[in-house]
């Protein structure tokens, strides 16, 4: 059931004092569709296997692939990572942050926290160090 693995996430948030003051349910929507919308926002290099869920600030919507299985805590993972992003945005416009790298890092860390706490410490190194990685903004100097 969707609303009992939601309710689990928004849990593990709560705990870790970042679960959004209103989470929306997230619409399951087609890889292909999923993979457009993203990328029509992003400038990055286009991967067909790199998304499996994305958060749009401006209507507040969480996608999520069809073929996630929420009831699996790695695939339930990707919701925790995108509520952190609600999260996110109700503390301010996530584009007023002077390194977006960061944004990203925190998401990656609570989603590793939430799969260790599931007993998945191999895939929660995983987004550790993506994570790491995606937190080392360039300095001006």
């Amino acid at each position: 059931d969707v609303y009992k693995r939601q309710e689990l996430a928004l849990g593990f948030l709560a705990e870790m004092e970042m679960a959004p003051n209103s989470a929306p349910c997230p619409t399951r929507v087609d890889k292909e569709d999923l993979q457009s919308l993203f990328w029509a926002s992003d400038s990055g290099h286009r991967n067909p296997d790199t998304v499996a869920a994305f958060f749009i600030p401006g209507s507040g919507e969480v996608l999520i692939d069809q073929k996630l299985d929420l009831g699996n805590a790695v695939d339930l993972s990707f919701l925790v990572h995108e509520y952190v992003h609600v999260h996110q945005t109700e503390n301010g416009p996530l584009e007023e942050v002077d390194c977006l790298g960061l944004i990203e890092a925190e998401a990656y860390a609570l989603q590793a926290a939430f799969l260790r706490t599931h007993g998945f410490p191999r895939e929660a190194l995983m987004f550790d160090l993506v994570g790491q990685l995606q937190g080392g903004c360039a300095t001006k100097y």
